[in-house]
């Protein structure tokens, strides 16, 4: 294994134990991801970044094995926006383009993981 990847498991690892448990952002946030559809504990946060004020915007894989890609306004909601990016199909990563250690892939493992 590089270490790259073990980083990268790593850091995909803690920041979904933290969205499982609703503390990586405030409850709002939570409240407009479900209010698009998705089932926290059946998806999996790819990246959460502040935007502005109370905006968070990143991407996740939903319940369905979509990339979603996220611009939620938890105080504002109907500022929020929310859509699908990819259907992703759930190769295995060594048959991406992408690094073995990306976010994305990393975060593919674990949703196949949780979902297997």
């Amino acid at each position: 294994m590089s270490i790259q990847l073990d980083r990268a498991r790593k850091s995909i690892r803690e920041l979904n134990d933290k969205y499982q448990r609703r503390t990586v952002a405030p409850v709002g946030f939570y409240s407009e991801l479900e209010r698009f559809g998705v089932v926290i504990n059946g998806s999996v946060l790819v990246s959460v970044l502040p935007h502005s004020g109370s905006t968070l915007i990143g991407s996740l894989i939903d319940q369905n094995g979509d990339l979603c890609s996220y611009d939620i306004d938890y105080k504002c909601t109907e500022l929020s926006e929310f859509q699908v990016q990819e259907k992703l199909g759930f190769r295995p990563p060594q048959h991406t383009i992408e690094k073995p250690w990306s976010k994305k892939v990393v975060a593919i493992e674990l949703y196949n993981e949780i979902h297997s």
